[in-house]
């Protein structure tokens, strides 16, 4: 890497263990409203971050803009498609969960999903852990206490009759189509 590339590498690395910081302790705190949106907004910047200091350390300062615009960076998506190929890959089918949630909570209200996401955020910190350790060397639980990379949030399941007493029915039946699109996923804690 050159002398600038190992700057914006850097600069990258450390702006993303930043935002993972923020989305964890936003997500574990019980009084704050809207701790979903806030932990997927967090962790979508920590990830895409990240994965630009991947990509400009494998491919090169140009890999992170895009071509007809160099003053753009590409988008999260980009980034995902770019670096995990296999259309299987758990990381890959976690992180597009986390980037519909985030930028639908981006252009309007969403429920918290607590109960049906927590699993998701739970397996997306140890794939963020676990992504950071194999590609940067820099490992998180020796710098954390262990219990700050658990999501301490745990929410009790609530029926659907009372979920559907508080949005409305089209609202309801994306959250049913979003459960059972991640109980297909198979997506869990243990990754």
């Amino acid at each position: 890497m050159t002398e600038q590339e190992t700057l914006i590498y850097d600069r990258l690395v450390d702006k993303s263990i930043d935002a993972f910081t923020f989305a964890i302790e936003i997500i574990n705190k019980p009084t704050l409203r809207h701790r979903s949106e806030n932990f997927v907004f967090n962790m979508c910047n920590a990830w895409e971050l990240m994965l630009k200091a991947q990509l400009v350390k494998d491919k090169g300062e140009d890999a992170i803009y895009y071509k007809k615009n160099k003053d753009r960076t590409i988008a999260l998506s980009n980034c995902i498609e770019t670096i995990f190929t296999d259309f299987h890959n758990p990381v890959k089918n976690n992180l597009a969960i986390i980037e519909k949630l985030r930028n639908k909570s981006t252009h309007f209200i969403t429920p918290e999903y607590d109960e049906i996401y927590i699993s998701v955020f739970q397996a997306n910190v140890v794939y963020y852990v676990e992504h950071l350790k194999k590609y940067f060397s820099i490992d998180l639980s020796s710098k954390f206490p262990s219990n700050f990379l658990t999501i301490a949030a745990n929410p009790k399941p609530i029926s659907d009759i009372k979920v559907l007493s508080k949005i409305d029915k089209a609202t309801f039946n994306a959250f049913l189509k979003e459960r059972k699109n991640i109980m297909i996923l198979g997506i869990s804690k243990s990754g």
